[in-house]
């Protein structure tokens, strides 16, 4: 795309001995992209300018949860919306390590409300954080469990998804790995305990 940044683009003679300036930019989400523009000028004339995008600024976000050490290798979803709207503006997929934290490069830069979610836990956002291009450090601090169906709501639903696969391991028929909340060798108690304790929250949500 094109867009006029200065000057006066009107389509006007300009006497032999006058000038006008004009000052276009070519706008371009990636570096190294080529557009043609084709300035007319004189009687018959054409002036053809070939304009290249240069490097477009990125930043790298390293994030930090506070998830089970287990859980590590988990995935999470990093999730860049327009400051106070739910206009999504950039998505990407980390994995967390044994500290519960997570790297995405490639990222704009900007001011963005940032939410990051993982199976089994309810979203959690920062609002109105600006992004840099380069390293940008956010904690996320604790996600709280209980989200089995990833509706963002710990209810009777997740509770029932619970109990159903209550005592089981991986491998067994009713295994249902979203409710392995600290990612040990099964569902058990310490599982319940955190749904119950969260019972009846509701995750973040872009755009409140």
């Amino acid at each position: 795309d094109f867009s006029f940044v200065g000057g006066s683009p009107a389509n006007v003679l300009v006497p032999a001995s006058g000038s006008r300036q004009v000052v276009i930019a070519f706008n371009s989400s990636e570096a190294g992209k080529t557009a043609t523009l084709e300035i007319n000028y004189g009687i018959g004339n054409t002036l053809t300018v070939i304009l290249t995008s240069g490097d477009v600024p990125t930043a790298t976000l390293n994030g930090a949860t506070t998830l089970p050490p287990a859980c590590a290798g988990k995935t999470v979803l990093i999730q860049f919306y327009a400051q106070g709207t739910t206009n999504l503006v950039y998505s990407e997929n980390a994995v967390i390590d044994n500290a519960g934290s997570f790297s995405v490069s490639g990222a704009p830069t900007g001011v963005f409300d940032v939410f990051v979610k993982t199976t089994g836990y309810l979203r959690k956002g920062l609002l109105a954080q600006n992004l840099s291009a380069g390293v940008n450090n956010l904690n996320f601090g604790v996600l709280l469990a209980g989200d089995i169906n990833d509706d963002n709501v710990i209810n009777g639903v997740d509770l029932s998804a619970l109990i159903a696969a209550y005592n089981t391991q991986p491998g067994d028929p009713n295994y249902n790995a979203a409710a392995n909340f600290d990612c040990s060798p099964g569902i058990d108690g310490i599982d319940l305990s955190a749904l119950i304790g969260n019972y009846n929250l509701q995750g973040d949500n872009p755009g409140n």
